[in-house]
């Protein structure tokens, strides 16, 4: 209180309030309020206040540019692995990794596809284009073009032919970096379309081809036919089964 006669004049006495509440004033008048939300511990040197959705939380900052592991899938005995729910809004770019994974031989011409998964579980195919760039040790030319394919291949050479073989234990790696699977746009407000507002990601696949020779594809994809977040990715194998390998999701930045 700044003067005395506020209690001579019952000023006090007159404020409503609840059980539980303190006098707080604003420098002219009093009032009764909530009592402040108390704070947790400072925590580490450096950490920052952070909502948990129903209280505060002293957390260490993530790093800027940071790539955190979400996920780590056996492939072994697998003809299919899904991630329904890795991608999030918490990233901005996410990592996804074959790490060495060798197919069965079956028919001798397997190959690989990835499609994405939306929120509702679905399947996105149907609208993917997808452009590879085939490299040796001697030269590199553009090769396999897909447009409004139902997924994104790897494992295909020049004729479009599967290359992928467990023979003399040979093992493949492929890797897509797949930026704001509609994070943003959907956020925004915004509607995924063909004409600009569509998920991209990069490919990168490698290993010996059906001659034995060591090759490199690297490319492009892009889709444009889903308004709903991605969240999640599918592999397959055409034919046959995973004998080895990981499938390996990081989250990039923020």
């Amino acid at each position: 209180m700044s003067r005395a006669r506020d209690v001579a004049d019952g000023a006090l006495g007159t404020i409503a309030g609840t059980n539980g509440q303190v006098l707080t004033s604003d420098g002219n008048n009093w009032s009764s309020q909530a009592v402040p939300t108390e704070l947790p511990a400072y925590g580490a040197d450096g950490n920052v206040l952070t909502s948990t959705g129903s209280g505060w939380a002293s957390e260490a900052p993530a790093p800027a540019g940071s790539r955190t592991l979400i996920s780590s899938t056996d492939l072994t005995g697998a003809s299919t692995v899904t991630r329904t729910s890795d991608f999030s809004t918490s990233y901005s770019a996410y990592e996804v990794e074959l790490r060495q994974f060798k197919p069965s031989y079956s028919s001798g011409f397997t190959y690989g596809r990835m499609h994405l998964i939306d929120d509702q579980g679905n399947q996105l195919g149907g609208n993917y284009t997808h452009k590879t760039a085939h490299a040796s040790y001697n030269y590199s030319s553009f090769d396999f073009t897909s447009e409004n394919s139902a997924q994104v291949y790897f494992g295909l050479n020049r004729s479009n032919a599967g290359t992928l073989k467990a023979v003399n234990n040979r093992y493949y790696n492929f890797r897509s970096t797949i930026s704001d699977p509609c994070k943003t746009i959907i956020q925004s407000g915004e509607t995924i379309n063909v004409n600009g507002n569509t998920v991209w990601g990069s490919t990168d696949f490698w290993g010996r081809d059906e001659g034995g020779d060591t090759r490199w594809y690297q490319g492009y994809f892009f889709n444009g036919g889903s308004t709903r977040r991605m969240t999640g990715i599918k592999f397959s194998l055409n034919d046959g089964t995973f004998t080895a390998g990981k499938l390996i999701i990081w989250g990039v930045g923020s």
